[in-house]
């Protein structure tokens, strides 16, 4: 079981993607985790983004694979992965990376920093993000971040709090463009879908309306407050499902 919080105690944005999920299902101490693919593009990918910020990028086909076969040597180990395991991750992972450059081409933008785990504190809490990378535009001043969900679905990924406090937490840095109006910030959320394929989501500062974090801060509050209640009714799966309910009471 997850204790309450106390004022000043970090969490992870694992920790309150999950409580915000299910207060429930996060008492029970349990985690929304990244698959063990998912896991080896971001960490391939957070390689290439410390390459191309360093200058380092000389051959985009073997930097891939190079970067490819450290990540999977390292989950492998992790894991205790067998041989055809890891010649399987290895094969997937490679044509997962080849839909990320479709969608994201590094040469369309230019590296600022990256992976980062930066703080922001949201009433008495604060939380540490996950992102990848960051990038501007060639085009304008836009920072565009590179971050990956556990969720695999677009609606999922759309209502995610995390993804709120991301752009959040970066806005401030660019400056307003008062003639365009354009995205002060575009945050890129890559997820491994339900079709076995790579699939993003982009949200921008322009998409977020103020009382998305007003939500965000009761969220936040409750769970300093030590709240939590299973969900009536639980449309989800999980080992916890009948420990969520009094005896005699039905998810109905």
């Amino acid at each position: 079981m997850n204790n309450s919080f106390t004022s000043g105690k970090i969490i992870t944005e694992n920790e309150f993607r999950t409580y915000a999920k299910c207060s429930e299902l996060y008492n029970f101490g349990s985690k929304i985790n990244f698959s063990i693919g998912l896991k080896i593009v971001k960490d391939t990918i957070e390689q290439l983004t410390l390459r191309s910020i360093r200058g380092s990028l000389r051959a985009p086909l073997l930097d891939i694979q190079a970067c490819l076969l450290k990540s999977v040597t390292k989950y492998s180990q992790e894991e205790s992965l067998i041989e055809p395991q890891i010649e399987r991750y290895l094969n997937a992972c490679m044509l997962w990376l080849q839909d990320f450059f479709n969608l994201f081409n590094f040469s369309t933008y230019i590296p600022v920093f990256g992976p980062i785990a930066p703080i922001i504190r949201i009433s008495k809490t604060p939380i540490r993000l996950d992102i990848s990378g960051l990038y501007r535009s060639k085009k304008n001043q836009t920072i565009h971040g590179i971050s990956f969900s556990p969720y695999s679905s677009r609606h999922s990924i759309s209502n995610d709090p995390t993804t709120l406090l991301k752009v959040k937490l970066l806005s401030p840095f660019v400056a307003e463009h008062f003639p365009t109006r354009r995205a002060k910030v575009v945050l890129h959320n890559f997820f491994y879908g339900k079709n076995n394929n790579i699939g993003y989501v982009t949200t921008s500062s322009n998409q977020i309306k103020d009382s998305s974090y007003l939500m965000i801060e009761n969220i936040v509050q409750n769970m300093e407050k030590g709240h939590h209640y299973p969900i009536v009714p639980c449309l989800y799966s999980c080992k916890f499902k009948k420990s969520c309910f009094p005896t005699g009471l039905k998810n109905e």
